[in-house]
């Protein structure tokens, strides 16, 4: 017999975990999975619907979301969410979908018998349970043989013969016969295979086995199920896909139709939750003489589309820190997770410009 070849890098754990990282996630995440059950119950599904059904924020749920749609298990087009054939497959491995019965055949004669066989037990019957089963249905049997024991010797009582010694306890051994020292009338012993008529005694074996089969099952089945390890999330969130608009922007008095407002939209993905997202911006003057101006940091909101926004009022602001000149606002993002991890986006610029009256 030759030695088995050393197993392929295919078959390495920590690589198939890369490759389906986000459908473990989802496994993992008890909300994720009932997300998706309910999202393939209704079918399709409107996002800020379906938050409202399960009774979270629109910014819980598509945090819970992600490892969903990046999983490839639902698929968002626009406002409606559907759950995708993989989704779909995953639902039915994990036993959420209900298996087609099919019709029975409508033909006038009877099909064949199949040959008797054992009933194969039911993958979706944990043993455990069937244990369990085991085990109450063999202490039933006790104790039916031990009451019907107990009604023959009650019925027996006033013709069977009181033995001298204490009563026969019993005991694992079933060859060991215990006898009782002869009275005057009759000898009766403690045997298997009785020959007088006192047939009440020979169940003191009957119980001695029967005990013994109960004593033997404990069997702790459930404690080996496997179970997935939840991945601790070590990652800081991402940044991506940052626009201000419009650009440029203006302030003063005579800006009419011009625009004076500035909203920066950015996008922020992260495994876990996210704790917030902070926008820091300030205004710098192109004048060298002009001292810059102080960093602004407000929180920017969840419009409910994957996006965080802010919107930059520059006309009520501009006035003071650039001071009739032209200039710009400096601005980052930072995003936090519940787990303290963090992310800075790249610096950018939105040019200011004053109105010419």
């Amino acid at each position: 017999m030759s030695a088995p070849s050393p197993q392929s890098a295919d078959y390495n754990l920590l690589e198939l975990y890369r490759q389906h990282r986000d459908e473990i996630d989802a496994l993992t995440d008890p909300t994720a999975l009932f997300i998706l059950a309910f999202t393939h119950q209704l079918r399709e599904a409107q996002i800020d619907e379906l938050a409202g059904d399960l009774g979270i924020s629109l910014t819980a749920l598509q945090t819970r979301m992600q490892p969903l749609l990046r999983g490839g298990l639902i698929r968002q087009r626009k406002e409606t969410l559907s759950v995708t054939t993989l989704g779909k497959r995953l639902l039915s491995e994990v036993g959420f979908l209900t298996p087609p019965v099919f019709p029975s055949d409508s033909s006038d004669e009877p099909p064949p018998s199949p040959p008797e066989s054992p009933a194969p037990t039911s993958a979706s019957t944990p043993g455990w349970l069937l244990g369990i089963i085991a085990f109450l249905g063999t202490a039933a049997v006790v104790l039916i043989i031990v009451l019907v024991a107990g009604i023959i010797l009650i019925s027996n009582q006033g013709q069977a013969l009181t033995p001298l010694n204490p009563p026969i306890s019993a005991t694992n051994t079933p060859s060991a016969t215990p006898t009782a020292p002869p009275t005057a009338s009759a000898t009766p012993t403690l045997t298997p295979h009785p020959t007088s008529t006192h047939t009440a005694t020979p169940t003191a074996t009957a119980t001695a086995t029967a005990t013994a089969t109960a004593s033997h099952t404990p069997t702790p089945t459930a404690t080996r199920t496997r179970t997935l390890t939840p991945i601790v999330d070590r990652s800081a969130p991402s940044i991506d896909k940052t626009v201000a608009s419009p650009d440029p922007v203006y302030y003063g008095n005579y800006c009419g139709a011009l625009p004076t407002k500035t909203t920066i939209s950015t996008q922020v993905a992260d495994a876990s939750p996210l704790d917030q997202v902070v926008i820091y911006y300030r205004y710098v003057s192109d004048n060298k003489n002009l001292a810059i101006g102080s960093w602004i940091s407000p929180k920017m909101s969840f419009n409910g589309r994957s996006e965080y926004v802010y919107t930059i009022g520059v006309g009520d602001e501009a006035s003071k820190p650039l001071q009739g000149t032209w200039g710009a606002i400096e601005f980052y993002i930072v995003a936090t997770d519940i787990n303290g991890k963090s992310n800075t986006g790249a610096t950018t610029k939105i040019r200011v410009q004053t109105c010419i009256g």
